[in-house]
């Protein structure tokens, strides 16, 4: 499953698969426990105490307008790169 999320988003396989367990470890997504399929399928815990922002991303992000909006501060976090306490920049929606 990890190499077809890879294709579906355009990353290599390894950055794929530490974002994978980087969001596992941090308790908002989690490995289905079906071991009579050989496929994993990935399912979004968002009632995990770290997730409450997830729930409010996943609600913006339902519509067209909200997916552009999401996109746009991330292109512009990206943009503004580290400040110099090592944060990044503030996100404007």
């Amino acid at each position: 499953l990890s190499e077809r999320l890879a294709e579906y988003v355009g990353y290599e396989l390894p950055q794929v698969a530490q974002s994978l367990e980087t969001v596992i470890t941090a308790g908002l997504l989690r490995r289905s426990p079906d071991s009579t399929h050989p496929a994993r399928l990935y399912v979004l815990t968002p009632g995990s105490t770290r997730g409450g922002w997830l729930s409010s991303l996943l609600r913006i992000a339902a519509t067209r307008k909200g997916r552009l909006a999401v996109i746009h501060a991330l292109k512009q976090r990206q943009s503004s790169g580290p400040s110099a306490d090592g944060e990044s920049g503030p996100v404007a929606a």
